[in-house]
């Protein structure tokens, strides 16, 4: 017992600090100082009056860009009413030809070789 208890005396105990600095975990702190001038704000700076407009100018100014907001504004729904126009258009053609059925079209397309023949024949025969 008496050298257990000199071991603890004489080493763990003497090195209790190296110990506690091995085995425990460290904290590190990041500190940051900013100098007190970096923090205010500085005032923005204003245009003299001198070059300030006056009523009527910036009424005008609101005016004009309200007409142009609304020249803006009639050209886009003219666009998208020529959009919905062309939309419709195709669709209607679309259910046009499927509602035809294959061999009406196939007889249309021979009646129109047809014609184109003879004008081509009547063409050479007038002498275009």
């Amino acid at each position: 017992m008496r050298s257990i208890l000199d071991w603890m005396l004489h080493t763990y105990y003497r090195h209790y600090k190296l110990y506690q600095y091995a085995f425990t975990s460290r904290v590190t702190m990041s500190i940051t100082s900013y100098h007190p001038s970096s923090l205010v704000e500085l005032v923005p700076q204003l245009p003299p009056l001198a070059d300030a407009l006056t009523e009527e100018q910036h009424q005008q100014q609101l005016d004009e860009e309200q007409r142009q907001e609304e020249e803006r504004r009639h050209a886009e729904e003219a666009a998208a009413a020529v959009a919905a126009e062309e939309a419709r258009q195709r669709a209607l053609e679309e259910e046009y030809e499927a509602s035809l059925p294959d061999d009406v079209k196939d007889r249309v397309v021979h009646a129109l070789e047809r014609e184109v023949v003879g004008f081509s024949r009547l063409c050479q025969c007038v002498g275009l």
